[in-house]
C-alpha cells in the first residue's frame, strides 16, 4: 500500500498555480479592448455599404448597373432609439425551445424565429443606418417643431437589406447597433432622474 500524506493545520500549503491568474490577464485585456472599441464606435460611428443593381430603361433598351450607398451608425436620438426599441420588443422566439435537447425542436423553432423576426431585424437596421435626418422630415413653422415619419424611405432600405444581407452580416450589423444605442447611459439618466424626484423633500420649519 501506498504512504498517505496529510498536510498538519496551520501547515502552509505549496504556492498556487499562477495559471489561473495568467489566463485571468488576458480576460481583463479582451474586456478593456471591447470597452475601448465601444467607446470609438460611439464616438465615430461604423460605416456599412449596401449594394444592389439599379435597372434603367425600357424594354429592350433596359441597362443594369451596380450601386453602392454608404451609410453611417451612429449613437441614435431618443426617436430613433424609442423606434428601434418598439420593434426590438416585438421579437418572436422561445429561447427554451432554441436551448431544448432535441435538436429537431431547436432548429424548428429556430426557423420559426427567422420567418418571425426577419423582416423586424432588417427594420431595426434600416432605422438605425438613416439616422434622425433620414427616418423624418424636421420642419419649423411658426416657432412649432414638426417631424413626420417617412415611412417609405424606411421601408425601402430596409427591403434592400433583407434581400440582401446574410446572417452573418446581420449579426455584425445588430452588435454595432447594441453598441451605439448605449442603452446604459439611457438607464442611469432614468435612474439618475427618478432618485432625484422620489426623494423626500428636506424642508426647513
Amino acid at each position: 500500500m501506498g504512504k498517505k500524506y496529510k498536510i498538519p493545520k496551520g501547515q502552509p500549503t505549496e504556492p498556487e498555480s499562477t495559471t489561473q491568474a495568467e489566463n485571468a490577464q488576458p480576460s481583463l485585456d479582451k474586456v478593456l479592448a471591447e470597452m475601448h472599441e465601444a467607446a470609438v464606435l460611439l464616438q465615430q460611428g461604423a460605416d456599412f455599404k449596401v449594394q444592389y443593381t439599379e435597372t434603367t430603361g425600357w424594354l429592350f433598351w433596359k441597362k443594369k448597373r451596380q450601386r453602392v450607398r454608404t451609410f453611417t451608425l451612429e449613437e441614435p436620438t431618443l426617436s430613433i432609439l424609442d423606434e428601434i426599441s418598439a420593434i426590438a420588443l416585438q421579437f418572436d422566439y422561445s429561447e427554451k425551445e432554441l436551448k431544448a435537447k432535441d435538436n429537431t425542436a431547436a432548429v424548428s423553432e429556430a426557423r420559426r424565429a427567422v420567418h418571425a423576426n426577419a423582416q423586424k431585424l432588417a427594420e431595426i437596421i434600416a432605422i438605425a443606418a438613416l439616422g434622425e435626418e433620414g427616418c423624418y422630415e424636421i420642419r419649423t413653422n411658426g416657432g412649432l417643431f414638426r417631424a413626420k415619419k417617412n415611412k417609405k424611405k424606411i421601408q425601402s432600405l430596409a427591403a434592400q437589406i433583407y434581400h440582401i444581407a446574410t446572417p452573418s452580416q446581420i449579426h455584425a450589423l445588430a452588435t454595432k447597433v447594441a453598441t451605439i444605442s448605449n442603452l446604459p447611459n439611457f438607464i442611469a439618466s432614468i435612474r439618475l432622474l427618478s432618485a432625484r424626484t422620489t426623494q423626500p423633500e428636506n424642508r426647513i420649519e
